[in-house]
Order: structure tokens, then sequence, then C-alpha cells
């Protein structure tokens, strides 16, 4: 998918480096943006299993924003889907972040994931509402946006 010189498509190996970079900056102590440890260890974990679903917004060959998601089978209607982390360069739109989404979206909807969480701190009302607009709805006290895709029959 591309838009405004911006290049969305699915995150490999050769990626990594400037994602983490960039994941470093938006999720360190001091910019506290996630709910989850941002470190070499966590990625090395996650991505193997979930580069499918991982996407990266590319701009003239620099990073401009990720998202990189994982499944697991706990779902109530099967298996779900989790964005774990949603970075974006500080100059970048917000279409930048709502493009990520919706290939998130479309992929797991291609692989018959159903259930989509994001685990979203509270205090950041510019992406609950970029979640928002995106079709996830809050779910109980903590705020976990919720997206259930129709199940393909």
């Amino acid at each position: 998918m591309k838009r405004a010189g911006i290049e969305i498509r699915p995150l490999e190996i050769d990626d990594l480096h400037g994602v983490f970079i960039l994941g470093q900056d938006l999720f360190s102590e001091k910019n506290f943006r996630s709910l989850r440890a941002w470190d070499e260890k966590v990625l090395a974990e996650i991505l193997p299993d979930n580069l499918e679903i991982s996407f990266i917004a590319v701009r003239k060959k620099s990073v401009a924003g990720f998202l990189i998601g994982a499944v697991s089978e706990s779902g109530t209607r099967g298996a779900t889907a989790k964005i774990l982390w949603l970075g974006i360069q500080r100059l970048e739109k917000k279409d930048t972040g709502h493009d990520l989404i919706e290939a998130f979206i479309a992929r797991c909807a291609g692989k018959n994931i159903a259930d989509l969480l994001f685990e979203v701190p509270g205090t950041d009302s510019e992406l609950i509402d970029l979640c928002r607009k995106s079709g996830f709805t809050q779910t109980g006290q903590v705020l976990i946006m919720e997206r259930l895709l129709p199940e393909k029959k």
C-alpha cells in the first residue's frame, strides 16, 4: 500500500535495526508511550513467529513508523491477534498510524483471525482516537481496544 510518499509493507528482517532505533526513541522511560518493555530480548522472542502480521511504514528509505503484532490461540473465537507496539515518527501524520492498523486488520482478516486486541495507555488520547477511528472499542476498566472481524464461512 502506498500513499503520500509512504509505503506500508510487511516487516522484514532487514528493517529491524531502523525499527529498533525508532522504538527506543518512542518507548524509552522518558517518553513512556507503551505498556510493554521495549528491548532486544523481547523483540527477539516475539518477531520470529510474527513477522507476517507486523508492518513498516517507509518514507524515502527511512522508517516512518511500524506496527508489531502477535498471534495467540487463546481467543474465544479461535486465534487472537494483538498489536504489541505501534510506533510513528513524531513528524508523521496520523494517517500513517491508521494505514498501519488497516494493513494489520486486512492481514488478520485474510488469516481468519477475528479477535483483535490493542492495549493502549489510558493517557494517550491521540492513540485512543486513532483506535476508535479504526473500529476498535474499549472493553472493561483497563483500556483494551478490541475489534471483532466477521467470521468467514
